[in-house]
């Protein structure tokens, strides 16, 4: 499971999504959390996978759904 997991996801240079790591302080309460938001919000994905509730729970921008791993792992 872990490793079909692992073989979609991206690793996201910093140079990527520097550009939007203030807005996304703008948005998210944790404001550590701003350059993971940041590189979601300037990524295509189908989701993003996140233990952590401030993403889970926060109102993301449209494009952005947030999904914890064990609702997947789940559904699978």
């Amino acid at each position: 499971m872990l490793s079909t997991i692992t073989e979609k996801c991206t690793i996201i240079k910093s140079s990527y999504y520097a550009g939007e790591i203030e807005k996304a302080r703008s948005i998210i309460r944790d404001k550590k959390d701003a350059p993971i938001l940041a590189a979601v919000m300037t990524t295509r994905h189908d989701y993003f996978v996140s233990g952590d509730k401030d993403f889970v729970e926060l109102d993301l921008p449209t494009h952005i759904t947030a999904r914890k791993l064990v609702d997947i792992i789940e559904k699978e």
